[in-house]
Order: structure tokens, then C-alpha cells, then sequence
């Protein structure tokens, strides 16, 4: 009994990827039994964007090694392009440079930072800083980063392909022979057709994602402690498989999604004394503070290198 309850566990976050293939496929092949016309088809858009942030969840454990042991397997199996935009191997580049980097958040050194230097500031016209201010308010990165995210992400990919980037074009070329079957997958659906599969599903997968990633981080600079933790609710806490308890997921990074809320809930004073301000008791506490203004971390938009202020409550 102990054997099974092990199997299960360990490879949780195998049955949870099989999951993710077999309710995608059967919502776009399927559908939705129980609703019809429209009703059907908006449920299916949420539900498949519902399951690419799970994917992508599932996929940054498969960077960590956390699927199963193989590391060609880890990447095989999160391979399929659900997402469509975003290169898996470009995504094991980024995020592992993102963990070797020192100073989290830095524009230079950092690949998932949302910061931007003091330099590039300085450069902006006052409508682009206008869209920076925006963007870097809570609801503008939940309204925003779906679309401006992509673009962004796009444009950048773009002018390194279009570079020569030895490593960048190997790996765009190696999303899209995972892509294109998805795309086909797609187009055979009777339910979702490309054009809204990736404006109702793939679009606000990035919105949703942006609720993670907004304020994960901050300036070590700013203050002693620059890694959140957010005590989130069990739909976000799944949909993320833990990610919110970001400064446990970095300093123990070796630990699977299901350890990380075990490790929390066994030392919790212990982990809130370790994120010390930086720490939320839910999602809804940052976007109700910070949805319609913009956190002092990220005000105006530029990589703080040494003033030390609190705002988190």
C-alpha cells in the first residue's frame, strides 16, 4: 500500500500531464455534452486556456527534472506546442539562466525580468512611458500581457532568428515540428478554430500566467527580501502547482509542486519569516492593492539598484 501511494505521488505530475492531453483533446473533439451553441464553445476556450496554464506549470517542473527521471523523457513528454507561441527549449534556456542569476529581476542579467533599465527609461517617449505605467499596474498586466506579452516576446525571438542565433533558430525550428501537428489537431476540431483557439484560449493562458509571474521578484537591492510568497487558494495553488510559494520553489528548487506546500505547511513560520514583507495571504490581496496602481518596486518601471522602501501589506 505504501509502494502504491509512492507510485502515485511521485509521478503526479505524470498522471496530471496525461490528464491535461486527454481533457484537451476531448474538449476539442468532444466538446462539452452538457452546454450547447455558444454556451459550448466559450466553456471550451476556458477550459483549454485553463489547461495550458496547467501545461506550462507542468512544463517548468520538466525543466526542474520533476516529471520523471530521464531528463529526455522530462522534455519529450511537455514537448507538444499546446501553447503555440513559446518555444519549450527556449523556455529551459531562459528560466535556467533566470535561476543562476544573482540578482533576480536585473533587465541585463535576468530573462524573465519585467524591469527596464535606468538608460532605456530615459530613452522613452512619454507615450511609451504612459504604456509602461499602465502595463506595470496589476490590472494592466492581467489586461495586457497577453497580447503586448506575445509581441514583445515575438519581436525580440524574431530579431535573434533573424541574427543568425545558432541556438534560437534550432530551437524554433524544433517547436514547430511540435507546433504544426497542434495547429492540424486544432484545425480538424468542429468546436474552435485556429484564430480563436489563440485568441480565447492561448491569449488569456497568458493573461492567467501573468497573475504568477507580476511580482514574483524584485530588486535584491530594494529590500532584503526579493522573492514572494503567496499563500494562494487551492485553484491557484494547483493551476501554478505551487509556484506562488516562489522564495521556497527558489531556495529549494529540488523540490517537487506536491513537496513545496508539504515543506510550507510543516515550517510556515519559518518560510513567512524567510520572505518577511514580501508576502501575501492571496492573489486577491495583491490585485485588490495593486490593480489599480503600481507596487513602489515598479514605480516608474526601471531596475532599482539601491533605495530600500516597504509596500507590501
Amino acid at each position: 500500500m505504501k509502494q502504491a501511494r509512492f507510485y502515485i505521488t511521485y509521478y503526479s505530475s505524470l498522471w496530471l500531464l496525461g490528464l491535461v492531453y486527454i481533457l484537451w483533446g476531448g474538449s476539442l473533439f468532444l466538446g462539452l455534452p452538457v452546454l450547447s451553441g455558444g454556451a459550448e464553445t466559450a466553456a471550451i476556450h476556458l477550459l483549454c486556456a485553463l489547461l495550458l496554464v496547467l501545461h506550462s506549470s507542468l512544463q517548468h517542473e520538466a525543466v526542474h527534472g520533476h516529471i520523471v527521471a530521464s531528463r529526455r523523457w522530462n522534455d519529450l513528454l511537455v514537448r507538444p506546442a499546446l501553447g503555440l507561441l513559446y518555444p519549450y527549449d527556449r523556455y529551459v534556456t531562459t528560466h535556467q539562466q533566470h535561476h543562476l542569476t544573482e540578482e533576480k529581476g536585473h533587465p541585463d542579467h535576468d530573462p524573465e525580468s519585467f524591469y527596464i533599465t535606468q538608460d532605456d527609461w530615459q530613452r522613452l517617449h512619454g507615450t511609451s512611458r504612459f504604456f509602461q505605467m499602465i502595463y506595470h499596474h496589476g490590472g494592466g498586466r492581467l489586461l495586457l500581457s497577453g497580447l503586448w506579452g506575445a509581441f514583445v516576446f515575438l519581436r525580440r525571438e524574431w530579431g535573434l532568428f533573424y541574427a543568425g542565433e545558432g541556438q534560437v533558430r534550432r530551437h524554433w525550428l524544433l517547436h514547430l515540428l511540435f507546433a504544426v501537428p497542434i495547429i492540424g489537431l486544432v484545425m480538424a476540431s468542429p468546436y474552435v478554430t485556429v484564430t480563436s483557439y489563440i485568441l480565447y484560449s492561448v491569449i488569456p493562458s497568458l493573461a492567467l500566467l501573468s497573475v504568477r509571474s507580476y511580482i514574483e521578484h524584485r530588486s535584491s537591492h530594494y529590500s532584503a527580501h526579493d522573492t514572494v510568497l503567496i499563500e494562494a487558494g487551492w485553484l491557484w495553488r494547483l493551476l501554478f502547482l505551487n509556484n506562488n510559494y516562489h522564495v521556497i520553489h527558489h531556495d529549494l528548487p529540488h523540490l517537487r509542486w506536491y513537496q513545496i506546500h508539504e515543506t510550507f505547511m510543516a515550517q510556515k513560520q519559518a518560510w513567512l519569516a524567510r520572505a518577511g514583507d514580501y508576502h501575501f495571504s492571496g492573489y486577491h490581496v495583491v490585485f485588490r492593492r495593486f490593480f489599480f496602481s503600481v507596487p513602489a518596486w515598479l514605480r516608474p518601471p526601471v531596475f532599482i539598484t539601491k533605495a530600500r522602501h516597504k509596500d507590501v501589506g
